[in-house]
């Protein structure tokens, strides 16, 4: 299967449901018509929060990297617990996490409404989210 997509494309037809992506660009199209949603990898989206400071620090990359739990990725401690159980303890994790960044970024966009970094671009495509994120991250204003 190539990156360009048409083995994704084939291999998935007909599917309809949840689909747990990786972000590659492949699965944009599949996505488009409504009867696959996609369910993003946090690992994904770490490395590109961590990805986009390590390059270019800015305001915002530098809050999302500060508030990124560093056990959300060890799959590990959860191996041996029954799939309800692990699903439990990775809730319990990223719960928090996430209800802080969207409490973030919601009163970011409420403050600064007219300043370009306060808005998340809002993604064409299911997967476009992660970059999204670091392309917002990316333009923000660089830390000193």
């Amino acid at each position: 299967m190539g990156r360009a997509g048409e083995g994704v494309m084939s291999e998935l037809a007909g599917f309809a449901g949840t689909l747990q992506a990786t972000g590659f660009s492949g699965y944009n199209q599949l996505c488009k018509g409504g009867a696959i949603r996609e369910a993003a990898c946090l690992a994904h989206l770490r490395r590109k929060i961590f990805d986009v400071h390590d390059s270019q620090p800015t305001e915002l990359s530098t809050t999302g990297h500060g508030r990124y739990p560093g056990d959300l990725p060890d799959r590990g401690r959860d191996a041996g617990l029954p799939p309800a159980e692990r699903l439990a303890a990775r809730r319990r994790r990223t719960r928090p996490w996430s209800a802080r960044c969207d409490d973030s970024s919601r009163a970011r966009a409420r403050v600064c409404r007219a300043m370009p970094m306060s808005r998340m671009p809002s993604p064409k495509a299911p997967n476009d989210g992660a970059r999204s994120i670091a392309s917002t991250m990316a333009s923000s204003s660089p830390t000193t």
